[in-house]
């Protein structure tokens, strides 16, 4: 049996797959950020992974993944004293 290796570019997709699957998107860039040291260009990989959402269409995928409890609800905020 012939086994086919990825590329290189195959491979680093299914590694940061794996890490958005185990940490999520936005834990998953703080830990590359440990190894790359903040030299990506968030931006044009943020473009490439999630395309042109629209603040809507993101605000509706954050629901969604709310709903099915795979997002947790964010903090309530503390109050703050009303200034005199």
């Amino acid at each position: 049996m012939t086994r086919r290796y990825r590329t290189p570019e195959e491979l680093r997709e299914a590694g940061i797959d794996a890490l958005v699957a185990a940490l999520g998107p936005v834990d998953t860039q703080r830990f590359l950020r440990g190894y790359y040291g903040g030299r990506s260009d968030y931006t044009a990989e943020r473009l490439a992974r999630l395309g042109h959402l629209t603040l809507e269409e993101l605000l509706a995928q954050g629901d969604e993944l709310r709903a099915s409890g795979e997002l947790p609800m964010p903090p309530e905020p503390e109050s703050r004293p009303a200034s005199a």
